[in-house]
């Protein structure tokens, strides 16, 4: 992951990096699945994109496709 696309605050960007542990169900070059630690609803899940966008008009959209085909992915498996 490039420092520029990182926010040491941002705690997406450390479970991303492995600093806080977390329950990994899907990963793929861009995305990443894990079990939310504060679940609304057994078996909640959060699927975010591996580098640190600023919102979502600043993600790129092969990005965007890739965390959402990876949330179809986790609600469907």
């Amino acid at each position: 992951m490039s420092d520029h696309l990182t926010d040491a605050n941002c705690v997406f960007c450390k479970i991303v990096a492995g600093a806080i542990p977390s329950h990994k169900l899907y990963e793929d070059d861009k995305s990443i699945a894990f079990m939310d630690i504060n679940p609304l609803n057994t078996g909640h899940a959060l699927v975010v994109a591996k580098h640190h966008y600023p919102d979502l008009y600043g993600t790129p959209d092969a990005v965007l496709s890739a965390v959402m085909a990876g949330a179809r992915r986790v609600a469907t498996a």
